[in-house]
Order: C-alpha cells, then structure tokens, then sequence
C-alpha cells in the first residue's frame, strides 16, 4: 500500500516531487536508490513503502514531504518590467551577455539534476538584483522550469523605493511562508515562459532570523523538486547578513562587481564572509561602464 495518499489526488509529476525532496532531504546515495528500485520490482512496492521497510526514512517523514509538495500553488501571475534588457530588448548587447554569462555558470556548475544558485553584490546597489531576474529569464530560455525567488525582506532604511521588477501582488511571499502564514506559492511570469517568481512578501525586520531557520532550507528542497533551475534573489550585502545565510543553504554564488565603482576592500571583504559559508564560488561578473 502506497504511503502517498490518493486522496491527495497528486498527479505523476507532484509524486516524482515527493521522492525528489526525500532523496535530497535524506542524502539517499545511489546505491540506496538502487535498493529501493529493486525492493520495488520485486516486491511490487512503492518508491516511498520500500524506502521505509529498508528503514531509510520513517512514515512521518514521507507525510511531511507529501504535505509540502500538496501545499505547493501556483497563484496569480506576474509581469516582467521592460526595463530589463532581457525582456524589454532581448537582443540587446546586454542581453547577449547576460546570455553568455548563463553559458558559462553552467559550465563551472556542480552536477546535479537540478541547479541552485544566488547573486550577491559587492556595494550598495541593486545592479545584483536585476541580474538575478535576467539571469532567471536566461535560464527559462532553455525551455526547463525555472523559479526565482526574492530573499529581500528588509525594509528600505533610506526612504528610497526598491526597484520593481514584476507587477504583481507582492504578499503573500517569502515572509509569510516563513511564518507559517502561507503555504509554498510561486506566481507564473505572463512575458517569459517556464519563469516562476516568489515574491518577498512582507518587509520585517527579522528577515536573517527567517532565512537561518529549517523552514527556508526545506522552501529550497521544495523548490528544487519541482524546477530544473532555482535562482534567489538577495538583498545588500554591505548592510546586512541576509545574502551570506541565502548562500549556506543555496550552496553556488554568483558575485556582481560594479566597473569603477567596486572598492577593493570592499570585494576583499565579501569574499570572506562567502567563502565561511562554504558556498562554491561561480565566479564574478562586472557591470561596464555603460551598464
């Protein structure tokens, strides 16, 4: 008998999902896949009824990844600013670079069905941030399931407005999932196809807090089951700890430098606090002069 309930009534993919996320949670290698396919075969068991009668995960932990993958929606849509290169001028020199630069984090990449990474930038600017959304709409080019999540959930402490890269509903978001408050819930991008977003939600001021709890490394599990490729979002790093927590759990950084604007000790600095996060390096791109 399947631990999957089917009044649930998940579909093919969303039980793929589900032994997705426990091999990932579990750290089944692939001789203990092997077992469980084999056990499955012979016994006519499920993937998840084998995986506990080889007492590689319990019961309790096969309904917690179901309710997870149940609870995952899609919601209202987003739309992307045409003020990125890649979606307002899409053959743009920049937008080829940004292309380019997608071929190239792929090539310095881990293996791995699936692929995660974030972009931190190097001074107080969001030059970081707009790279990640390119980047994700790059990404979804390639015709694979891609999401892109909004780690940013400070409040602006200088009065100014944070730049707006989607028209949509900004809460609920991250914050709220974090909470408890939501379930997973990712927004469909009407102008770039196979792009999901997650939205920050609502500004607090416990954003670090939020981003060092189990809660948001299992939204990554999650996350991660279901696209091919996941790509977060963060928010200053030269005032906040929040981008360096997002890269221990996402394990891959991007770093964004400004041409003649990115101080020495400044990189110095952030180089540091990345690599005692033990995340992989991809390498750092630079933002010419003419942007």
């Amino acid at each position: 008998m399947s631990l999957i309930p089917n009044r649930l009534k998940m579909d093919s993919l969303q039980r793929e999902d589900v032994i997705t996320l426990l091999v990932r949670r579990f750290n089944l290698s692939k001789s203990d896949v092997y077992a469980i396919e084999e056990l499955c075969r012979s016994g006519e068991m499920s993937f998840t009824d084998a995986a506990c009668h080889l007492g590689l995960i319990e019961p309790s932990d096969v309904d917690d990844a179901v309710r997870q993958v149940s609870e995952a929606l899609l919601t209202d849509s987003a739309v992307a600013s045409e003020k990125l290169s890649m979606i307002g001028d899409p053959f743009s020199p920049r937008s080829e670079r940004i292309r380019s630069l997608r071929n190239e984090i792929l090539l310095r990449a881990e293996e791995g069905d699936d692929f995660a990474f974030t972009v931190i930038g190097s001074d107080n600017n969001d030059e970081h941030r707009a790279l990640a959304v390119e980047l994700g709409v790059a990404f979804a080019q390639l015709g694979e399931p891609t999401l892109l999540i909004d780690s940013d959930m400070r409040p602006a402490k200088d009065g100014t407005a944070r730049a707006d890269y989607f028209r949509c509903e900004t809460s609920p978001g991250l914050a709220e999932m974090l909470t408890g408050e939501s379930p997973f819930q990712v927004r469909s991008v009407e102008n770039a196809h196979n792009l999901h977003v997650a939205v920050a939600g609502s500004t607090t001021e416990n954003a670090l807090e939020l981003l060092t709890t189990k809660a948001f490394a299992r939204l990554l599990d999650v996350a991660r089951a279901r696209y091919k490729y996941v790509i977060v979002m963060t928010g200053n790093a030269a005032q906040h700890s929040d981008p360096f927590a997002v890269a221990s759990h996402v394990g891959q950084v991007l770093i964004s430098a400004r041409y003649g604007k990115t101080r020495y000790n400044d990189m110095t600095e952030l180089l540091r606090r990345i690599n005692a996060t033990r995340a992989n390096i991809l390498g750092t791109t630079v933002t010419p002069r003419s942007g």
